[in-house]
């Protein structure tokens, strides 16, 4: 009993099997090639960078395979040895892909666009009979064109700091001067058109200059881009969602 004991113990070990993976003409390793059993190929590993590799699978396992893309794939039987060394040697494979077949169609881009100019009525926020936003507005005025010559003449000197604030990430360095911020509650009812704004916080950061801040207050300007034309400046430009737009 107890030799029958020992004799079913060794049977049912685990098989260790290693190995290398390395080109039939050229005897160059073949890194990271797929090793797995024959009847699961959840039980597998890879080769390392030198093709070899260490692999553990379950008693009664017939077989051993290898796959690596642009070779033939190589399948080996098992023995009964705890552990074993199976060596392959790969040749190369042809690769065969399926043809790839190309139609024309709609335009997707075009398609989005369509869609969103016919909603506009629907979607436009003017049109509805009310509603209430919060609106976060900034503008923003930079001094660009900045050359070494500029910077280093002798009356800017003493405000020399202030180029330590140079955007040089942009295309062109430029220097912000000014800046302003406003966060308010937006209210609006149609008809009749009333608009009604509530400013709940502003700053103002850079010159302070009451000329300056009246101008910028006469280029903020509410743009709806699903008007055909928008006002920027005095100077009209076409809307992105214009009804001939595209």
């Amino acid at each position: 009993m107890l030799l029958l004991s020992f004799t079913h113990t060794t049977l049912a070990q685990d098989i260790v099997i290693s190995g290398r993976v390395y080109k039939g003409e050229t005897q160059k390793p073949v890194p990271f090639a797929n090793v797995y059993t024959g009847f699961n190929r959840n039980i597998g590993t890879t080769t390392d960078e030198d093709g070899k590799y260490r692999l553990t699978v379950p008693p009664g396992t017939d077989s051993i395979i290898v796959s690596s893309l642009g070779y033939e794939k190589i399948a080996k039987a098992v023995g009964n040895d705890i552990k074993q060394r199976i060596d392959f040697a790969l040749g190369e494979g042809s690769l065969n892909l399926d043809e790839v077949v190309v139609k024309p169609g709609v335009d997707p881009a075009k398609e989005l666009f369509r869609n969103t100019v016919d909603q506009k009525g629907v979607n436009d926020i003017q049109r509805h009979s009310f509603y209430k936003c919060e609106a976060y507005n900034k503008i923003e005025f930079d001094l660009g064109h900045l050359t070494e010559k500029f910077m280093n003449r002798w009356y800017l000197r003493p405000f020399s700091f202030v180029f330590d604030d140079i955007d040089s990430t942009a295309e062109e360095p430029f220097l912000p001067v000014f800046l302003t911020e406003t966060l308010s509650e937006v209210y609006f009812q149609n008809p009749p058109g009333n608009k009604r704004e509530q400013i709940q916080a502003s700053r103002v950061s850079g010159f302070e200059n009451e000329s300056l801040t009246q101008f910028l207050g006469t280029l903020y300007q509410d743009i709806n881009v699903y008007d055909n034309w928008i006002s920027l400046a005095d100077v009209d430009f076409v809307s992105p969602l214009h009804d001939n737009g595209r």
